[in-house]
């Protein structure tokens, strides 16, 4: 406060509070999602024209899933039949999602497309979040984030109308989370809403997409080794949860454990002769080599290079992506081994998002030291 002049009191400023500081803007994030979306449109309008307008998922399993949700939606039954329950989809909640927005919005062919684009950005923000603390410039980090979304490939997951990039979403989520607990030292703090949320996340994972299982073993797995038992426990009664709530479904309706594409799709849906048993066996080499899937190789053999003892890395800069890293190879492993790669790259998404992200941070730690 100020005295008046004259009364015999020194005059004093008036200071000002400082004002709390103002949250900043994501700026390359908002840049890198601008880009995406531009460069996705851009392709559905190329196919727009080459198809007179008409718009054309590039596989047929999108309209499976939109010819159950139309049912669900419209009739309550779970099926392409109304009134029949018919477990085709592979993707429960990508199904349940699909229905609620016909349910609310109407019945569109739009609608898949539309929700992939919104995920494809929610994909590039928790990436740019992710990789803040390694890499802290913003324009290199709107360069790489922008860079991982393509090498997914977001923009031909977004075309394909199906669940593979809220997948991605979920799985960053998850395995990004566990990590970061995994990573930290000191006994185990207490679960409660960190458990939940694992637990969650675990769930949705696995009925987002089933082969998530294959990278929720390998998380608990370390959980366990790092003594972390509560996290283990989470992860694996978050995907039990998932398996039990789809069989007391499916079950009783007549349905089989599992959706029929998956039990149809497995690598394991028919071993009764010796021939299958032998490219059972084969099937790693089969798939990385022989059906060059070199992207599997290249991902795989770097992060071995990444995860061999580097002394002068601090620990607390990698531990995190190196637990991931940890992770991804036998996860990448079990589903080469158990389910499949390509079909546009949708099936291995998940695992390219998780495996560039712990790497692109593993190799920001190594050049800043």
């Amino acid at each position: 406060s100020a005295s008046r002049p004259g009364f015999g009191c020194s005059r004093t400023r008036r200071v000002a509070a400082p004002s709390p500081a103002s949250p900043r803007l994501p700026w390359p994030a908002i840049a890198a999602a601008a880009a995406l979306v531009l460069l996705t449109l851009a392709v559905v309008g190329d196919g727009l024209r080459f198809s007179g307008g008409l718009l054309v998922y590039t596989i047929d399993d999108p309209y499976i899933h939109m010819t159950i949700a139309r049912n669900l939606a419209l009739h309550g039954n779970w099926g392409v039949t109304p009134g029949r329950f018919e477990p085709a989809s592979s993707s429960p909640i990508w199904t349940l999602l699909l229905a609620g927005v016909y349910r609310l919005a109407g019945v569109s062919d739009r609608a898949p497309l539309v929700m992939n684009v919104l995920v494809s950005v929610g994909v590039i923000f928790v990436l740019d979040h992710l990789l803040r603390p390694f890499i802290v410039r913003g324009l290199v980090r709107g360069v790489v984030v922008l860079a991982i979304g393509l090498a997914i490939p977001l923009p031909a997951l977004v075309l394909t109308g199906m669940e593979p990039t809220l997948h991605v979403l979920l799985t960053l989520l998850l395995a990004w989370t566990v990590a970061a607990r995994l990573a930290a030292t000191g006994p185990e703090p207490p679960a409660g809403a960190f458990a939940i949320s694992i637990g969650a996340l675990s769930t949705l994972c696995v009925l987002t997409r089933f082969e998530s299982l294959f990278l929720i073993g390998p998380l608990a797995l370390t959980a366990l080794l790092r003594r972390r038992p509560g996290t283990a426990c989470a992860l694996i009664a978050g995907a039990a949860a998932a398996l039990a709530g789809y069989m007391a479904f499916a079950l009783p309706q007549g349905g089989l454990w599992l959706p029929n594409p998956v039990l149809l799709k497995s690598q394991i849906a028919d071993l009764s002769t010796a021939e299958a048993w032998g490219r059972f066996l084969v099937r790693i080499p089969h798939e990385l080599v022989w059906r060059r899937n070199s992207h599997m190789i290249a991902l795989l053999l770097t992060a071995t290079w990444f995860l061999l003892p580097r002394p002068h890395v601090p620990e607390h800069r990698a531990a995190v992506p190196r637990v991931l890293l940890a992770a991804f190879v036998p996860a990448s492993l079990l589903h080469i081994q158990f389910a499949s790669l390509g079909w546009f790259f949708r099936y291995e998404a998940h695992l390219v998002a998780l495996g560039l992200s712990a790497m692109t941070a593993v190799g920001a730690a190594l050049l800043v030291t």
